[in-house]
């Protein structure tokens, strides 16, 4: 693996546990949407997830773990970013609880 991939997928491995550190106290999906300070602060970081996703792995890597949703994971980022007015936190929540630990599992196999 190139250091480029390996430093991106330790970043996102990153944003991953910081969204975890955040959520840590967060039970219910009505204590998140009453909570507008780790609505940011975890949009913010599924932000950056989606752009290295996007932007700094290669597509070496995204051939070889083509199980991982590369294109889902950017394109989640885009409705975040472009709509941000208009997120819908139930999607926002159901995203960490569903499917974050399954893609920090993938990436720290990867690694």
């Amino acid at each position: 693996m190139i250091e480029r991939d390996r430093k991106a997928i330790e970043r996102i491995i990153y944003h991953i546990e910081m969204i975890n550190v955040y959520m840590q106290h967060i039970s219910t999906l009505k204590e998140f949407n009453n909570n507008s300070i780790i609505q940011d602060a975890v949009v913010f970081n599924l932000l950056q997830i989606g752009g290295i996703a996007k932007n700094r792995i290669s597509d070496r890597i995204k051939k070889q773990y083509s199980s991982i949703f590369w294109n889902k994971i950017y394109g989640f980022r885009n409705r975040l970013v472009h709509d941000y007015t208009n997120i819908i936190l139930d999607v926002v929540y159901d995203t960490i609880i569903e499917d974050l630990e399954n893609f920090y599992k993938q990436l720290k196999s990867i690694l």
